[in-house]
């Protein structure tokens, strides 16, 4: 029972540090720590290994002003809007643009990063909101990009979680 115990100890470790067949594919080995904290420097689009998106769930938890594992959202065409803790979060498209607009919560806090994640594309994207303007964060991205166009995606996916901090 106890080498049962280790052995499954061993892999999960391997598992979270992209070890394995992951690691052959070209996933590589991420500063676990430094991925915490959104610091990591993957190549963009890489996948990440499950168990260090489930362990980066549970740390973006504890620290998040809000945030949402499942979607509360309504939508047109062009317009999304979320409602994530007290705070709205609205993608409104427009033809050469994106816009990402954070409205404040019910005690007028607002927060100043923005993290998505998506187990099952297995991509987690860190975008620091920057400074309010007239009461509210706006970001524009432009769709076009690849990066954008990613963070656009996502932020429309109903399965995407967001956390802000």
């Amino acid at each position: 029972m106890e080498a049962e115990r280790r052995f499954v100890d061993r892999r999960a470790t391997r598992d979270l540090a992209g070890h394995g067949a992951e690691r052959a594919e070209g996933a590589g080995r991420l500063d676990v720590a430094a991925f915490l904290a959104g610091q990591a420097s993957e190549t963009p689009g890489t996948p990440i290994p499950l168990g260090l998106l489930r362990l980066r769930r549970q740390y973006l938890q504890g620290r998040s002003l809000a945030f949402s594992t499942v979607a509360r959202a309504a939508s047109t065409e062009t317009d999304v809007a979320r409602t994530i803790g007290g705070f709205r979060l609205e993608l409104v498209e427009e033809s050469d643009a994106c816009f990402v607009i954070v409205s404040p919560n019910a005690a007028g806090e607002l927060p100043r990063h923005l993290t998505l994640i998506h187990e099952e594309k297995r991509l987690s994207l860190d975008i620091p909101l920057g400074n309010s303007i007239g009461g509210v964060l706006q970001i524009g991205l432009d769709p076009g990009a690849a990066d954008n166009f990613r963070t656009i995606e996502l932020l429309k996916d109903p399965k995407t979680e967001i956390y802000l901090s």
